[in-house]
């Protein structure tokens, strides 16, 4: 009996939101020009929504894939598309979590993996809601001059220099 009820709540869970009427977030990186980088190789890996409810953050993740590669010179500012994932409500959504593994080579052609702290995220600048019937287009900023800094031969990841807009919502 408990199986079948759990099946049943599995399949009403599953229903209860089509692929017509599902939130669809588009999200786009734009990664600036960079006096002090010659190249970067950036993979997204998955990424998350982060929520808070009652000052305490837990994500909830968008979608879980090898992630797209993007390779970039710096030479000038471009937007690549990370990708369109369908997804379910979510309420007091406060930032994106993208699990960026990066690699940047300085102008002398030196090479360096990117430390990147896990436990943060790209804040939105209003806390929302992701609801069905709706698009969201996301925008990610990457300032290469600030989102890369040097710490002796190490560098990391300055969440200061990212930024992250919701450029539409069509319902």
């Amino acid at each position: 009996m408990k199986t079948i009820i759990s099946i049943l709540a599995l399949i009403i869970t599953l229903s209860s939101c089509t692929k017509e009427d599902a939130p669809l977030l588009v999200i786009n990186m734009e990664i600036t020009e960079s006096t002090t980088w010659k190249s970067a190789a950036i993979n997204t890996g998955d990424i998350s929504l982060i929520t808070s409810i009652n000052d305490t953050l837990s994500r909830s993740l968008i979608q879980q894939f090898d992630g797209i590669n993007i390779n970039t010179t710096f030479s000038d500012t471009e937007k690549k598309s990370v990708g369109e994932f369908a997804h379910t409500e979510v309420d007091d959504v406060v930032g994106l979590r993208p699990y960026f593994i990066i690699k940047v080579t300085d102008q002398n052609d030196q090479e360096y993996n990117v430390q990147v702290d896990r436990n943060l995220y790209i804040p939105f600048p209003v806390e929302m809601d992701i609801v069905n019937d709706a698009t969201y287009y996301y925008d990610i900023k990457i300032d290469a001059d600030q989102a890369f800094l040097r710490s002796d031969d190490t560098i990391i990841l300055n969440y200061e220099g990212l930024s992250t807009s919701i450029s539409e919502v069509q319902k």
